[in-house]
């Protein structure tokens, strides 16, 4: 285990699972309101070719700060950078990958598009697992209706509530069992700040407005039945703006592919398996 002190004085909680300084290695960045433990099924596949750095976001599950909350959404961008130049300097990384989940997606976006031309290093597979490249219901008429200056206006406002239902936990997964243990884990926050729901929305009208970058390995897969976030959208993005990735369709499957029903989730592993040679 690994605590990182991060900028602004807040600690990191970070897992390391290393195989060896010959093995690459790969970031795991989770979802709004969940934690890394979370993905202990994905992980189990990566670490048979990877290094593994997982941790928990700034305000999520063992990681220091405000429970479901950031003064910024750049926040989080930048912690990823500095867990990068922790594992360049630190554990001589020779190639970094990335994996994220939903708004953990939308981070590792955002870094590779604006952090990562800063200082770059051997840069492997990005693989998205379901990313709010746009959001469905009211949310996401009113993010697709509403400018991107006015969201990031919003986004300024010091005035933040915590709201609950702001993830209809219905489409995490197929499996009951998952979403009854979701709502009584004690690291998982069911109450998201507004001030967060907001970044969140006008990061991903900015990251997923332009291109993540040139010349990049990128997957991306979603659930057609995810109502958390917005399939349709997601296919836009990379037919008219990156069409040179790879895009997995999981017919029928919901946001957390990782945490379904085998029907869905072997889908979604025999893709991460494909994607990441193992």
């Amino acid at each position: 285990m690994e605590i990182l002190k991060l900028f602004n004085d807040v600690n990191i909680w970070g897992q390391i699972e290393k195989k060896g300084d010959e093995y690459p290695w790969i970031i795991l960045s989770h979802g709004v309101g969940e934690y890394s433990g979370r993905h202990r099924g994905t992980a189990e596949i990566l670490r048979k070719k990877y290094n593994l750095f997982l941790y928990d976001l700034r305000g999520h599950g063992k990681s220091e700060g405000r429970r479901a909350y950031a003064e910024s959404f750049d926040v989080f961008r930048k912690d990823l950078a500095a867990i990068c130049r922790f594992l360049v300097e630190k554990e001589k990384a020779q190639e970094i990958s990335f994996f994220g989940h939903s708004m953990g997606g939308l981070i590792t976006a955002d870094f590779i598009q604006n952090e990562y031309p800063k200082n770059p290093f051997p840069l492997g597979k990005i693989f998205l697992s379901s990313p709010p490249m746009g959001l469905t219901g009211l949310f996401g008429i009113a993010a697709d209706s509403i400018p991107l200056a006015l969201w990031q206006g919003l986004e300024g406002v010091k005035l933040s509530l915590p709201l609950k239902g702001l993830v209809n936990l219905i489409y995490l997964s197929h499996d009951k069992k998952v979403i009854e243990d979701y709502i009584k884990d004690p690291l998982v926050s069911l109450k998201i700040h507004s001030k967060l729901a907001l970044g969140l929305v006008s990061s991903s009208k900015r990251v997923f407005s332009k291109r993540l970058g040139e010349n990049l390995d990128l997957s991306v897969v979603v659930g057609t039945g995810d109502r958390i976030v917005s399939p349709k959208h997601i296919e836009e993005y990379i037919s008219d703006v990156m069409p040179e990735a790879k895009l997995k369709l999981v017919e029928g499957g919901f946001h957390e592919l990782g945490n379904e029903v085998e029907e869905y989730r072997s889908s979604f592993l025999d893709f991460l398996r494909q994607e990441f040679a193992i």
